[in-house]
């Protein structure tokens, strides 16, 4: 059912992406800095939609290093302190008095 569902959503957008292609086929002059260029409409929206997804995808790089880094000291307290609980477990109960 899950499958059926992903492949009409992407059909759906295949669709709304051809449309908007369709629809915005104009021509945009682009002046920069060392010169100009035209450049299809949809393909400049494009353009900035896949930019901003990868800037987005670089600036979560440095918080999910050193969430991994995190998550390997606390896996190796963990660690330590399984070890020192077995020991502590092991030793003979004595009654003080």
């Amino acid at each position: 059912m899950g499958r059926i569902i992903t492949t009409l959503l992407a059909l759906i957008l295949i669709g709304l992406a051809a449309a908007f292609s369709y629809l915005n086929a104009g021509v945009v002059n682009i002046d920069y800095l060392l010169g100009q260029a035209e450049v299809r409409l949809h393909w400049l929206v494009y353009a900035a939609l896949v930019s901003g997804w990868l800037l987005g995808i670089l600036s979560l790089v440095g918080p999910l290093i050193r969430l991994a880094a995190s998550r390997r000291r606390l896996r190796e307290q963990v660690r330590l302190m399984e070890t020192e609980l077995d020991n502590l477990r092991r030793l003979p109960i004595s009654d003080v008095r």
